[in-house]
């Protein structure tokens, strides 16, 4: 860094580096053709790198020469520009970094979703044959089957029913975690009101008293918000079979920061100590002899509300019933 001076350097006309070099200006041809009388030169310089220089150059003798404190300021205003530039090369790579790694996650989903629908497809054949052939049986020779017989083509159709409903579970659980989430206005109120007439019409042999309180709109994926009440009303129906009468609760309210709901019912309930572990995947606090499922719907649900932004939580006792909840941000 150099300061060209007509302070105590006037009369010689020479300028000092930081270093304390004397330089005669006079000497640099260059200088001397153009009329150069005061001079600063600094260096841009970030994270030990060289990004170029900033030059002063006064060429009236009418006017002071440059100062320390120029000197200064000029070195501050290096110092800011060479910060800016490094800053702006970190973002540009970090960008360029985003923008690779976006187009290796988008190419690895779809490889996922590719793979995902071959092995729901390779899976739901034997399925279909499996329970397709023990129904012809049931239906053809049934007459002929002693009871053992029966059960056992009962057991085969059951658990082939269980294995396509866990493969479209799964299918489910994996494209919610890759497939773009559109945010839109969503009526609460009618779209509970709509699953809530599918789940009395699947629980037929048991249909709790449901009770449906004013529900505050969201923002979020309707389709996607609508499985999680289908899972989470579906399950405070099934868990109340044998509760006479059951009750299922279905509330809500609006906060500053969120949009809460929830699912209380009068069922079973569930072991406090467990509550950390209700939203793992394959995770039963119940045998599927005494309750029906994947064990899949509330890891669903939470992957749900999680893409949206929001979280989950749940409450219980056992015999006591149970509250699962989900919050929604409010913007």
């Amino acid at each position: 860094m150099q300061r060209g001076s007509k302070g105590k350097d006037a009369e010689c006309g020479t300028s000092r580096s930081m270093g304390g070099t004397p330089i005669d200006l006079n000497d640099l041809p260059i200088f001397a053709k153009v009329g150069v009388t005061s001079l600063i030169v600094v260096r841009l310089r970030a994270r030990t790198q060289n990004l170029g220089f900033i030059a002063l150059v006064r060429t009236n003798s009418g006017k002071p020469a440059y100062t320390e404190d120029d000197l200064h300021l000029v070195q501050d205003l290096a110092d800011r520009a060479a910060l800016a530039i490094d800053t702006g090369r970190l973002l540009e790579a970090l960008e360029r970094r985003v923008a690779e790694r976006t187009s290796a996650l988008e190419l690895q989903n779809k490889e996922l979703e590719a793979f995902a629908s071959s092995v729901s497809h390779d899976l739901r054949s034997p399925l279909r044959v499996i329970d397709g052939f023990s129904r012809i049986l049931e239906e053809d020779h049934g007459a002929t089957l002693d009871g053992d017989a029966k059960r056992a083509v009962a057991a085969i159709r059951r658990n082939a029913r269980q294995m396509s409903q866990l493969v479209d579970d799964l299918l489910r659980l994996s494209r919610t975690g890759y497939e773009a989430i559109e945010l839109a206005h969503v009526a609460m109120g009618p779209l509970v009101e709509a699953v809530v007439a599918g789940v009395r019409s699947e629980h037929r042999d048991h249909v709790p008293d449901i009770r449906i309180h004013p529900l505050p709109d969201a923002i979020g994926s309707a389709e996607l918000l609508r499985q999680v009440w289908i899972n989470l009303i579906g399950n405070a129906a099934k868990y109340t079979r044998g509760r006479e009468p059951g009750i299922v609760q279905i509330a809500g309210e609006r906060t500053r920061a969120e949009v809460r709901y929830t699912v209380t019912d009068n069922g079973v309930g569930f072991d406090p100590a467990q509550t950390d572990k209700l939203f793992t995947i394959f995770h039963r606090l119940h045998s599927a002899s005494e309750f029906e499922g994947t064990g899949v719907g509330l890891a669903l649900v939470q992957r749900i509300v999680v893409r949206h932004g929001g979280r989950v939580w749940a409450e219980g006792r056992p015999g006591s019933g149970a509250t699962f909840g989900f919050a929604l941000p409010a913007s």
